[in-house]
């Protein structure tokens, strides 16, 4: 949210791979860049990390995915209502997988909040795209715009969703132990607060405990027995990892070509 696939902090990100992997094909996103991530709603957002993804030929077997944040959100989307052409890998850096149940202190927040509390799930911010009121399950069925769907949450069931998520190779789940921005933090393992209750002290139902994975609901069931989930984590803030770690964690996932 409102970073950029252009700034030099992010094109060193991407250029570490073929750094690492010489003449392997990266693709720093441009998606809703800067404040348009801000403020393009989510759906949007995936019609246009669509065809961006679909302009490149390189792209066209399938790919690896590493997203930042709320850019996890994108492609977790991406997998459950797109995924043609297919992620392979997708390493996900504290991202807001299982949704958003609280509006982080944070000076990108206070902007929007004021806003999007006037409607939480129907305004027109990408906040509301994976914006989940845990108190109140069967609303957040009915209202959500995206997450939903993205989840497989809906009383009736997207075979396809599954399909999707069970043909990754790997996924890999970061969460940092400090992190204030994704709310619970446990929503980047697909953790979250238990239904009916919120708030720091509300107890976390963790993924294999929800009744989306006793489901199967996207997969996750499916990929965990298969031993393709890899679950890690560091100590710090958001998206505050090291460079030891992002070698160390992150590369090895991103050598593959299709």
């Amino acid at each position: 949210m409102g970073d950029s696939g252009t700034n030099p902090g992010m094109k060193s990100i991407c250029a570490t791979v073929p750094n690492k992997y010489p003449g392997q094909f990266v693709l720093c996103s441009t998606t809703a860049d800067g404040t348009k991530s801000i403020f393009t709603p989510m759906d949007k957002q995936l019609e246009e990390f669509t065809t961006e993804i679909r302009s490149h030929p390189e792209l066209a077997k399938g790919f690896d995915a590493v997203g930042l944040s709320q850019g996890n959100y994108l492609i977790e989307a991406y997998i459950s209502l797109v995924n043609d052409p297919p992620v392979k890998n997708f390493v996900s850096i504290c991202g807001p997988l299982e949704g958003e149940a609280s509006c982080p202190e944070n000076i990108a927040f206070d902007l929007i909040c004021p806003i999007w509390k006037l409607d939480p799930y129907g305004a027109n911010l990408a906040f509301s795209g994976y914006w989940k009121n845990t108190k109140d399950q069967a609303g957040f069925k009915t209202k959500s715009k995206l997450l939903a769907d993205v989840l497989n949450a809906r009383d009736t069931k997207n075979a396809t969703v599954a399909e999707n998520w069970k043909n990754l190779e790997n996924l890999v789940l970061i969460e940092a132990e400090k992190d204030t921005m994704i709310v619970p933090k446990e929503s980047a393992q697909f953790g979250m607060w238990k239904w009916g209750t919120s708030g720091k002290d509300a107890p976390i139902v963790p993924m294999n405990q929800s009744e989306g994975y006793q489901g199967d609901w996207m997969g996750l069931k499916t990929l965990d027995e298969a031993g393709k989930i890899h679950m890690s984590s560091f100590d710090g803030e958001h998206i505050r990892f090291t460079s030891e770690y992002w070698d160390s964690t992150v590369l090895p996932y991103l050598g593959d070509t299709w």
